[in-house]
């Protein structure tokens, strides 16, 4: 049915896992059953590491570490713009509200956005690590290539920003 080049024992495998699927005779509750459990296994972790990755956030803030370390560092006036720097490089859903808050030009607000969408944060990095570890694949080109997609999506918003402005 399918062939994948390079490859036999693959192809051989994906042969019997369609046909498997085809002769199957299980009922298609059964069926509905299996592909429910199969995906909550797949969305746990995701889900785990997302709330994880926004308590650590939280906890960050909660605790004033961040508050700690610019004024270890003294960067005082910056604080507003760190925290949601950090936030933002851990998990963008938080750093998100805490940017547009931070940053009043708009064409800034864009430019920022855009990197920080590019990237994606750690929280995402590790749900890839996940992914990545059971295909035994290793992760430094995913690592490159999120910071290439931030870099080209900075950069065009960058453009658009100078061709409207």
């Amino acid at each position: 049915l399918l062939n994948i080049k390079n490859n036999a024992n693959m192809s051989i495998i994906v042969k019997k896992d369609l046909h498997n699927i085809i002769d199957s005779s299980k009922s298609f509750m059964e069926d509905l059953a299996d592909s429910i459990s199969s995906a909550i296994y797949s969305m746990l972790p995701i889900g785990a590491s997302l709330i994880f990755f926004a308590a650590l956030n939280q906890i960050l803030i909660s605790l004033g570490i961040i508050n700690i370390i610019c004024k270890f560092l003294q960067l005082n006036n910056y604080i507003k713009h760190i925290t949601a720097f950090v936030m933002f490089f851990i998990e963008i859903t938080g750093g998100l509200f805490d940017f547009k808050e931070c940053i009043n030009n708009t064409w800034d607000l864009i430019n920022t956005i855009s990197f920080f969408c590019g990237w994606a944060g750690i929280s995402i990095l590790i749900q890839i690590a996940g992914i990545y570890k059971k295909i035994n694949v290793s992760l430094k080109y995913y690592i490159i290539g999120k910071i290439m997609h931030a870099t080209i999506a900075f950069t065009i918003a960058a453009c658009i920003n100078i061709l409207v402005n």
